[in-house]
């Protein structure tokens, strides 16, 4: 998995992941994106290495 979280939460996301490491999960399981939206958003949603793109959040980040 990998998250993408919104810019001004970009340190509070470091959170989740470190509890998936302290149950032991195997490295790369899950892994956080940091970075502008459009930049990052679109290298992800073009990638051909990603299977399923969930957005959590406005209309305006789902386009």
């Amino acid at each position: 998995m990998v998250a993408k979280p919104g810019e001004p939460s970009a340190l509070e996301a470091r959170i989740p992941v470190e509890c998936f490491d302290k149950a032991a999960l195997p490295p790369a399981v899950v892994n956080v994106v940091n970075g502008p939206g459009a930049t990052v958003g679109s290298t992800l949603t073009r990638s051909p290495d990603v299977q399923r793109i969930s957005f959590t959040g406005s209309t305006e980040v789902g386009r």
